[in-house]
């Protein structure tokens, strides 16, 4: 994996690998891209007990930590590529590491989730851009509200969210 990394100013991964494959700068997401890889690789660094891979995935998170909301390409409030989902890992770095700098990234990303919400609309005040079907109402985990939800909880208590196996965090 780490062999695939970019030397860029944008995200060190792509979206997509493989021969004949654009290695195009990509979103900041846990489905691909930075924040993604480095949940991965720390996983099975931590798994492994392997001190390089787990530096190099603390690398590759602080490097997704400290991009702008621009350079993300965040639009939406959902866990799988949106500000809960980035929110929440850059949460659980922070229990894991106590680096202030993921600490910081995840108040940003609770706080950005937080504002995304306007009363009234799809569920719980959220909705989720669907690409070409634009913004829907999604009651779901990985791109709805209730992903919101469970991420919102996880960052208001100090119990550690075991439903976020499913994700490797």
């Amino acid at each position: 994996m780490l062999n695939h990394q970019r030397n860029a100013p944008g995200s060190r991964f792509s979206a997509w690998g493989g021969e004949n494959v654009s290695a195009d700068s990509c979103r900041t997401a846990w489905c691909y891209g930075d924040a993604g890889a480095a949940t991965a690789l720390f996983a099975g660094a931590s798994a492994l007990k392997h001190e390089q891979w787990k530096a190099a995935a603390l690398s590759i998170a602080k490097h997704a930590a400290t991009r702008s909301v621009e350079q993300s390409g965040v639009v939406d409030a959902g866990l799988c590529h949106g500000s809960a989902g980035l929110a929440h890992i850059y949460n659980r770095f922070y229990q894991a590491t106590g680096e202030k700098v993921f600490e910081k990234a995840a108040l940003f990303w609770i706080n950005w989730t937080l504002r995304k919400r306007s009363k009234g609309q799809g569920v719980a005040g959220y909705l989720a851009f669907s690409g070409p079907e634009g913004w829907q109402p999604d009651v779901g985990i990985l791109t709805g509200a209730a992903g919101i939800a469970l991420v919102l909880h996880a960052a208001s208590t100090n119990i550690e969210p075991e439903w976020d196996r499913m994700l490797l965090l």
